[in-house]
């Protein structure tokens, strides 16, 4: 019993294999024929010279012909076709070559073929002739030397056509007419052809997508009463006429497309009523346009914005805004993760033939909340790739010094105390900061405070103040540096330095004018001569002179140190004011106060002298001139902690004199001083 199962097992596994063995199998052709039934047909030799007028007639849907590399051959009459069908749907036709008919295949009323790695060459009308067909896949197709157009779709929608060439024809390479609508076109080629290399005429959203597009004898490119068809990534090149040519069409675009070299212009366009066509990141000659009536043409380029912190990386959530030179906002978007913005599509000009109309130069400005902005001006006349960057938000440290009352001053006696202190901000908030480092070097620039941290002593707004307290030696004297460096947790820095005077006693005197039309000559670091609407009021540490002087209709009013502890000058100013001051060692100072005629040359022709003290031991210790009747004059001599007593202590308390003209004697002013 074994070994009767064993044997019916094998002859039912043999019955399957022979069963399927003949449903694989292909109906052989060998001459032309009419296919009336749905199956797969293959051709097993050349047919020539075919006098019929229908070689292949095609009458059932669902049929596969396979030429096998053979040809099917007619002799060039008029209204024959190769192959053919009308209403019947799903013909594939494969690896054929037709040649020699009107038409080499016309496909009829119909849907969803696939004509595939199949050659229609030098047939009297068109290579491939489509009409009223969806739905239908013309790939690795060559349709050449036709006389006719090498592939025509008329009436004909939502057809793919891949890798075709149909070049060196009598008519168009490629044309698709007559409300043939949404067809691609795609890697394919329409070169060498005696009129257009590709046409669309009549037909709406068509694609041509990285199609070639070469040396045809009249246009290039037609689009005729064509609307929304899209030209993507492809190139039109040395054709005789026009490159592009689009007559009566509307919202069309042409994009990251070459035209180059063409006979005619690069591009032409006419319209009768307003129409708009549009050129994206186009490589073509601007000044080889034409346009006619009432077409209008678009030039657009790319904008890529990309946006980036100093170290590179990408800041996400950045406020992209973009204005045409208009002031008109095209754009406002935030970054995603990689610092980018979608892609940008902007207008350069519009053509009309009135001329060109710019939306160029573009404003783009980049921000984000704790990073200083970044404002960029752009001239859009190709795609552009803008990388801006933001500086990311830094510390920023500023530094007072302080008496123990924290009373700010720079002028301190030996032995005082002095509260330093750095007002520290980040623009991220004061999480941010780090720490706060301070180096003082004295008055012969050594370092008498190294790299000490300094003591966080309350908050501000987006940071803190750091202090440190410094008792300066008894025997400290001169001009002494401060500096101060603040650190972030990312190792940003910023620094801040300050100065302070050193003296056991100090006084300030400060001549006031009323006048603001006087000139003032100020020899501190350089500054020389000003006016007082471009007076700053400022502080002179190391001035190459300790005078200053003020004229005006030839009246000078100047102050001098003639002490050897002048400290600094200063000038000061109001609306209707300005006052010229000296800070002064209490101890061994004088102050000269000079009234004369001229202008402060008259005072630096003496200052040897007064430098030396050898001045008032002249004869005639004088500048000639005194202020006059009409010229009172009042100097404030100012100290907070002057207030001397018998026991010569310095305390608070506050000082003014009057210096008061009171006549003259033996022609020379006599002066009344007193303290108010």
């Amino acid at each position: 019993m074994k070994g009767v199962g064993n044997v019916l097992i094998l002859i039912v596994f043999l019955l399957v294999l022979t069963i399927n063995i003949q449903s694989s199998s292909a109906a052989p052709i060998a001459n032309c024929t009419i296919i009336n039934s749905a199956d797969t047909y293959t051709l097993t030799q050349d047919i020539v010279n075919s006098p019929n007028t229908t070689c292949i007639d095609i009458q059932a849907s669902n049929v596969i012909i396979d030429c096998d590399g053979h040809m099917i051959d007619g002799t060039d009459s008029l209204s024959t076709y190769g192959i053919h069908t009308n209403g019947y749907n799903s013909i594939e036709v494969k690896n054929c070559l037709v040649r020699d008919w009107a038409d080499g295949i016309y496909l009829e009323s119909s849907n969803s073929h696939n004509i595939s790695s199949t050659i229609t060459r030098s047939n009297q009308g068109r290579g491939i002739h489509v009409t009223s067909v969806t739905g239908s896949i013309f790939e690795n197709v060559t349709s050449d030397t036709n006389i006719g157009h090498g592939l025509y779709l008329t009436g004909s929608s939502n057809n793919n056509l891949t890798n075709v060439n149909a070049s060196d024809g009598i008519n168009y390479g490629i044309l698709m007419d007559a409300s043939s609508d949404n067809n691609i076109v795609k890697d394919s080629i329409t070169n060498a052809n005696n009129v257009n290399g590709l046409g669309v005429e009549s037909s709406s959203g068509c694609k041509i997508i990285n199609t070639t597009i070469n040396n045809n004898t009249i246009h290039g490119l037609q689009l005729h009463y064509a609307t929304n068809t899209n030209v993507t990534g492809s190139t039109i090149i040395s054709n005789s006429n026009q490159g592009a040519r689009l007559t009566y069409s509307q919202n069309c675009w042409i994009k990251d497309t070459v035209i180059e070299n063409s006979g005619g212009n690069e591009i032409y366009s006419d319209a009768s009523s307003s129409m708009d066509n549009y050129l994206l990141n186009l490589t073509f000659n601007k000044s080889d346009v034409s346009v006619d009536n009432s077409a209008r043409l678009w030039v657009k380029w790319y904008l890529d914005v990309l946006v980036s912190d100093t170290l590179s990386t990408p800041i996400q959530n950045a406020i992209v805004n973009i204005t045409d030179t208009h002031g008109t906002l095209v754009s406002n978007e935030l970054t995603n993760s990689s610092g980018s913005v979608p892609r940008k599509i902007l207008t350069e000009y519009n053509q009309t033939t009135s001329g060109k109309f710019y939306y160029t130069n573009y404003t783009v400005n980049v921000s984000k909340l704790g990073y200083s902005a970044s404002e960029n001006y752009i001239n859009i006349s190709s795609s552009t790739l803008l990388s801006a960057t933001l500086q990311e938000p830094l510390p920023y440290v500023s530094v007072g010094t302080y008496s123990s009352s924290i009373e700010e001053k720079t002028i301190f006696q030996p032995g005082s105390l002095v509260r330093i202190r750095a007002q520290s901000t980040h623009g991220l908030g004061r999480e941010h900061l780090s720490n706060a480092t301070l180096i003082i070097r004295d008055s012969s620039d050594s370092i008498v405070v190294n790299n000490v941290l300094m003591t966080n002593v309350s908050q501000i707004t987006n940071g803190y103040v750091f202090e440190y307290n410094y008792t300066l030696p008894i025997n400290a004297d001169g001009v002494w540096t401060i500096n101060v460096l603040l650190t972030d947790i990312y190792e940003n820095k910023d620094s801040d330095s300050s100065k302070i005077a050193v003296r056991n006693m100090s006084m300030q005197i400060k001549l006031v004018l009323n006048s603001t039309g006087a000139k003032i000559y100020i020899p501190s670091s350089g500054v020389g001569e000003k006016t007082f609407s471009t007076l700053t009021p400022s502080v002179y540490m190391t001035p190459n002179d300790f005078y200053m002087a003020s004229y005006i209709s030839n009246v000078l009013s100047a102050i001098v140190s003639i002490s050897e502890s002048s400290i600094s000058t200063f000038t000061e100013k109001d609306a209707s004011t300005y006052a010229l001051g000296l800070n002064n060692g209490f101890s061994n100072s004088g102050v000269l106060l000079a009234l004369t005629k001229g202008n402060w040359i008259n005072i630096d022709k003496r200052m040897q002298l007064i430098e030396s003290q050898e001045f008032l031991s002249q004869i005639s210790p004088t500048f000639a001139f005194g202020l006059g009747n009409a010229h009172p004059l009042k100097i404030v001599i100012e100290y907070s902690n002057l207030d001397i007593n018998r026991t010569q202590k310095i305390g608070r308390g506050y000082n003014r004199i009057i210096v008061e003209k009171k006549g003259t004697y033996q022609n020379k002013a006599v002066i009344d001083i007193r303290r108010t």
